[in-house]
This record gives structure tokens, C-alpha cells and sequence, in this order.
């Protein structure tokens, strides 16, 4: 495996924009409403429906800057931006406080690849505020996940080096014996040379060290270009047949 990753480190000051809006003025709490009550909620509806700004905000903060982590440059942006923008409809004294965090982090990018016994680019992300590789990292991953902390002792000469993994990739809970699941399979089929797009509805089953699966498609002949079965003795034969599927899978010691 080759990890490459390059995370630069800068101290910024995480930040807090804090503002106050007075919202002055009375509306009538009793009685008739008059004809200025009515146009004081009016323009309060306007306001909402005709010139709200909360999707200008959204669009700022999730498309341009988007992912804000505490103490990164987005962070930062989005701070400075909320102040500005304080500022700019007309709230007095909209700043920011500074506040000690710990150091900035923002990464600067990765790569994570199995190189044997074959090449495959692997999805993966860096731990958030982790150190940076000084260089490319060459290793043999070794699972340590679920060992004793003795166990994990008498592997340390082969740890020494090595990319290790302390947890499983979680898949899911496994079913109980003799349970069964319900699943969804697409993929292409092709018969007389001919492709299709299709989803097969499936059944699996956990029995013992085997998982069972079987299912069923209804098909219809001329779909695939194959005429119908002719018989001397019948009639007719309906354009249709049903391709059934039944798979036994065990795990590879």
C-alpha cells in the first residue's frame, strides 16, 4: 500500500461573529386591528416572502466555502464572510472574538492505493487535525482489530513498518442462522446476444458456513430476439419464461 498525504498546519483563531438585532416598535395585542396594524404585518410578510436572504446565506456557506472544520481556512472564510455581511445591512458592531483552540489543519490532499498483488485505488480520509506524512508511505496492512493487548505485543516485530489497521470495514450486521434477507440485484443480461438492463428481486440465507441465494426473473422471449418453443402436441406456448437463479457462496479461508 502507498499512502501520500500532505496536510498543511497554520494557527488560526477560531472565531465567533456575534451580533444583536432590536427589533423596536408595538403592534396592537387587543382589540380591532386598524389599518396600520394590518400594514405593519403585511411588510413583515414581504420581508419574508419577497426578500429573504436565507438562501443567499445557505448558497455561501455550503456551495462556496462549504466544509467549515473548527480552526481551518473555510472556518475562517465563513466567519469574516458573516461579519461583512453583519455589517453590511446594518448591524452595529458585528465583530469577531477571537477564542484558543489549537492548532489550524486543512488538507492539502491524499492518495491511498493497494499496489499487490494488484493495483487498486482505495477511498480513504485523513483523521481530522492529524499530523502530515513527511513522504510517501509504503507498508503491509495488519489487522489488529479484536486482539488482547498480549496478542498485539507478540506482533511487534511485525508491526514495525507496517500500515496498520485497528478495526474491521464495518458491512453491516450479520444475519442470524437460518434468517433470511431481501435484496435487489441489477445488472446486465444477455441472452441470444442480446443485452438487457435488470433487477432481480433475491432471497439469501445464512446456513451454517454457507450463504444461500436464489431468486427469479420473468423474461419475455421477444425482449431477446428467441422465438417461442414450438410443440407438434401444443397449441400455443406463451411468449414468457422465468430464469431461475440459485447460488451457494462460502468464505475463502
Amino acid at each position: 500500500m502507498a499512502i501520500i498525504g500532505r496536510m498543511r498546519h497554520s494557527r488560526i483563531a477560531a472565531a465567533t461573529c456575534a451580533a444583536a438585532v432590536a427589533i423596536g416598535g408595538g403592534i396592537a395585542a387587543q382589540g380591532v386591528r386598524t389599518a396600520d396594524d394590518r400594514s405593519v404585518l403585511d411588510q413583515i410578510r414581504r420581508e419574508g416572502t419577497e426578500r429573504s436572504q436565507v438562501m443567499t446565506a445557505f448558497d455561501q456557506f455550503v456551495t462556496v466555502i462549504g466544509a467549515r472544520l473548527t480552526g481551518s481556512p473555510a472556518h475562517k472564510q465563513a466567519a469574516d464572510w458573516a461579519r461583512d455581511t453583519f455589517a453590511r445591512w446594518g448591524l452595529a458592531n458585528s465583530h469577531l472574538e477571537a477564542w484558543e483552540f489549537g492548532r489550524g489543519w486543512v488538507l492539502d490532499g491524499q492518495v491511498i492505493e493497494m499496489l499487490e498483488p494488484r493495483y487498486m485505488p482505495l477511498i480513504g480520509y485523513a483523521e481530522a487535525w492529524a499530523a502530515p506524512t513527511k513522504s510517501e508511505i509504503n507498508g503491509t496492512p495488519i489487522m489488529i482489530g479484536g486482539r488482547s493487548a498480549a496478542d498485539v505485543g507478540a506482533m511487534r516485530d511485525k508491526l514495525a513498518g507496517a500500515i496498520v489497521l485497528t478495526q474491521p470495514i464495518p458491512v453491516g450486521a450479520q444475519p442470524a442462522q437460518g434468517a433470511r434477507v431481501q435484496a435487489t440485484a441489477t445488472g446486465d443480461l444477455t441472452l441470444h446476444g442480446v443485452t438487457r438492463r435488470v433487477s432481480i428481486d433475491l432471497e439469501g440465507q445464512l446456513s451454517g458456513a454457507l450463504v444461500l441465494v436464489v431468486g427469479s426473473l420473468e423474461i419475455t422471449f421477444a425482449d431477446y430476439g428467441i422465438q417461442s418453443p414450438r410443440a407438434a402436441s401444443v397449441l400455443s406456448v406463451e411468449d414468457k419464461g422465468t430464469l431461475e437463479l440459485q447460488l451457494s457462496f462460502t468464505k475463502v479461508q
